[in-house]
């Protein structure tokens, strides 16, 4: 007996009686014959089970990506009903009410809010995410590093940087103010890292402008290669920053979706770490590779962020900038 993953299956098809050709999404093929004598369908008018003798064929593909990802992968959560890390078995938990919703590839983690857009916390919102137990490939120190993923909004994410409620994608957090932490976030309309610590302050990184739609997908990925910052989206490099300070050791738990009680509205989905760097072209063989083998359109940018200044409160409350 062979179990295989539904992710594993490009396609099934029967052409004759009992017999089954099923296509991997590597390319290879298997025979198989059928163990039960019916196929049960689920149709809008309820289950029907089918005599496999009265098949002549079924032909059906899955969602699922039809490529190998790049070297360096260390953790995917790719919402398939589960909190489950397909690489590295680092499997994550729901937390709040975090379910699942059809997604970009397969299904998707969804941890819609709601379509309010305010930039308070709100009581009793907010708290849907996954939490991913604690890993030495989280401590990423000074080291290059990977995060990709599609991001869904529910609601515009138009809430400031230093408060980026509706708009946390990845982070790892001891607590608000300047604890130690680093968070993949959008706020004050641009995409950004941000990397904070009672010993050196607050840093918001690279601030590419990006003004999404509501309910569209967007492939977005940040990397660090050496000192260099880059955030994509949809494939393209949409910002740039170089800064050598290391992210400092966060003694918490990775979560997905929420970050010092910031949360992210909407759906996420395919969320991977890599312990490099990849490259533009790396960048867009994974956003093409689950989309169907097209690059989505580029989107559409500011040419600049409302907010290119130093961030110096020293209380952490209610922060300034200065232009």
């Amino acid at each position: 007996e062979i179990k295989l993953e539904e992710k594993k299956i490009h396609s099934v098809e029967c052409s004759s009686t009992n017999c089954a050709k099923l296509t991997m999404v590597s390319g290879d093929s298997l025979t198989v014959s059928f163990v039960d004598s019916v196929i049960a369908v689920k149709t809008s008018f309820g289950k029907v089970d089918l005599s496999v003798n009265s098949v002549r064929k079924i032909s059906a593909s899955t969602s699922r990506t039809t490529g190998a990802h790049p070297a360096g992968l260390v953790a995917l959560w790719s919402g398939e009903g589960n909190a489950d890390d397909s690489v590295g078995g680092n499997n994550g938990q729901l937390v709040n009410g975090a379910g699942f919703a059809p997604g970009k590839v397969g299904q998707a983690f969804d941890l819609s809010e709601g379509s309010g857009g305010g930039s308070k916390f709100q009581h009793g919102r907010g708290s849907k995410h996954v939490q991913i137990p604690e890993s030495d490939l989280w401590e990423l120190g000074a080291n290059d590093f990977t995060i990709t993923l599609w991001a869904n909004f529910q609601s515009p994410p138009i809430s400031p940087m230093e408060q980026p409620q509706g708009g946390v994608f990845i982070g790892k957090d001891e607590g608000p103010g300047n604890m130690n932490k680093w968070i993949f976030a959008i706020g004050s309309g641009g995409l950004y890292f941000h990397i904070n610590g009672p010993s050196q302050g607050a840093s918001w990184l690279v601030r590419a402008p990006f003004t999404p739609d509501v309910n569209q997908w967007y492939h977005l990925a940040i990397t660090r290669s050496g000192g260099v910052y880059t955030i994509y989206a949809n494939g393209a490099m949409v910002g740039s920053e170089n800064n050598l300070r290391a992210i400092p050791h966060v003694d918490a738990l990775m979560t997905i979706g929420k970050a010092e009680g910031f949360y992210f509205n909407g759906l996420l989905d395919e969320v991977g770490i890599y312990n490099r760097a990849l490259s533009a072209e790396e960048i867009q063989t994974v956003c093409k590779e689950e989309n169907n083998g097209e690059l989505p359109p580029p989107p559409a940018v500011l040419s600049r962020m409302p907010f290119k200044g130093i961030y110096r409160s020293s209380s952490g409350v209610n922060p300034g900038f200065s232009e």
